[in-house]
C-alpha cells in the first residue's frame, strides 16, 4: 500500500495530538542533573505553555483514550520524580489552567536511592568522565558524555550491576547513595504527591527504578511496572493509568513489557519518538516530543510538521 492510500486510510481515525514531554524546570543545575541535559529554564517553560495555551487546546488523561480530541489538542507529561515539577512547573501549569501527567518511580520517591543516570552525572562532574567509565563493566573509553554512557553501556547491565556501580562511584566521590539523594534536595518525597493534585497533575507510572526494559526478566519486569503502579496507588490514593518508558526508547517497550504494563491495568503506554501519533502502532501507545530549551520557533517547528515527515520517511523506508 502507498503512502497516499494509508493518509487516506488514517482520515478516518481519531485526531493528531500532540503530548510533549519535559523532565526537571528548574534554574538549578547542580552536579546530579548538569551533564543530563533534561533542565528546561522556567522562563523557557512558561514561554512554552503561553505558547500551548495560544495556539493549541489542553486535554488531560481523562480525554486521552476517548480520541475526540481537539483539531489541535495538547499534552504537557513529565518524567521522573524532580520536586521541581510541583514547586515551578505546578503554578505556571495552574495559571494556563493546564492538566499534565507526571510519570514517577516509586524507589526514588520513598527510599534512600537514585537512578544511576543522576550518580553518573555527579561523578562525572567530581571526577571525570574517564574515571566514570573505569567503574562500569566493560565500557567503551571512547564515550564522549553521560549520555553516550547511559544509551550504550546500562541497556546490558543487569539490576544487580547497576546497583554495584552506584555504590562504586559514590565511594569514589567519598559519600553514600542515601547522602546524595536526601541532601540534593532534588526529588519528591510520599508528603509531596497529594500536592499535584492541586496543580492539575495526575500521578503515573515510570518503573520502580528507572531502568532500561530491553533486557529485564519477567519477574523484573512484574517488579519494575506492576509493584509500581500498587506502590503510587497506594500512597496517592488514586488509580494510576498511565504508563511512560524510561527513556522513551521504543526497543524498551518489548512485547513482554507491553503486555505486563495492559495486564497490570495501565490504559496507555508512553515513548518519546518524535512522530506523528496519526501513526503509533496500536490505540494505548503514545508518542511525545522532548521540547528542552527550544525557542518558540524550533518548538512550532517540532510539533508541526516534523513529526509528520518523520512518520512519512518511516513508513517510505527513507533514512
Amino acid at each position: 500500500m502507498g503512502l497516499a492510500s494509508k493518509l487516506r486510510i488514517r482520515i478516518a481515525l481519531p485526531r493528531d495530538i500532540s503530548i510533549v514531554l519535559y523532565h526537571h524546570v528548574s534554574d538549578d543545575n547542580g552536579p546530579l542533573v548538569k551533564q543530563l541535559g533534561l533542565r528546561t529554564d522556567p522562563d523557557v517553560f512558561e514561554q512554552h505553555v503561553k505558547f500551548y495555551a495560544k495556539n493549541y487546546d489542553f486535554i488531560g488523561p481523562d480525554e486521552l483514550n476517548s480520541g475526540r480530541w481537539p483539531k489541535k489538542s495538547l499534552l504537557i507529561t513529565f518524567d521522573d520524580a524532580y520536586r521541581s515539577v510541583i514547586s515551578v512547573a505546578g503554578p505556571i501549569l495552574k495559571n494556563f489552567r493546564a492538566p499534565s501527567i507526571f510519570f514517577i518511580n516509586s524507589a526514588t520517591v520513598c527510599g534512600d536511592t537514585l537512578p544511576i543516570d543522576n550518580i553518573l552525572s555527579a561523578a562525572a562532574e567530581s571526577l571525570g568522565l574517564e574515571a566514570v567509565l573505569q567503574t562500569l563493566p566493560p565500557a567503551d573509553l571512547r564515550l564522549r558524555s553521560v549520555p553516550e554512557v547511559i544509551t550504550k553501556v546500562l541497556p546490558a547491565m543487569s539490576l544487580a550491576e547497576i546497583t554495584a556501580a552506584k555504590h562504586r562511584l559514590c565511594a569514589a566521590m567519598e559519600t553514600t547513595v542515601e547522602e546524595l539523594r536526601n541532601s540534593s534536595k532534588l526529588f519528591l518525597n510520599e508528603a509531596d504527591l497529594p500536592k499535584l493534585r492541586d496543580v492539575g497533575v495526575e500521578v503515573a507510572n515510570h518503573t520502580t527504578s528507572h531502568v532500561f526494559l530491553r533486557s529485564r526478566t519477567p519477574g523484573e519486569l512484574e517488579a519494575e511496572i506492576s509493584a509500581n503502579r500498587f506502590a503510587l496507588e497506594r500512597l496517592t490514593g488514586r488509580p494510576v493509568r498511565y504508563f511512560s518508558v524510561p527513556y522513551g526508547d521504543v526497543r524498551d517497550a518489548t512485547p513482554a513489557a507491553q503486555d505486563v504494563a495492559r495486564k497490570s491495568g495501565h490504559r496507555g503506554i508512553f515513548l518519546v519518538l518524535a512522530r506523528s501519533n496519526y501513526f503509533r502502532p496500536a490505540p494505548d501507545i503514545f508518542y511525545r516530543i522532548s521540547p528542552g530549551n527550544a525557542n518558540l520557533r524550533n518548538l512550532a517547528r517540532e510539533l508541526f510538521p516534523l513529526p509528520l515527515f518523520r512518520s512519512a520517511r518511516d513508513m517510505l523506508g527513507v533514512h
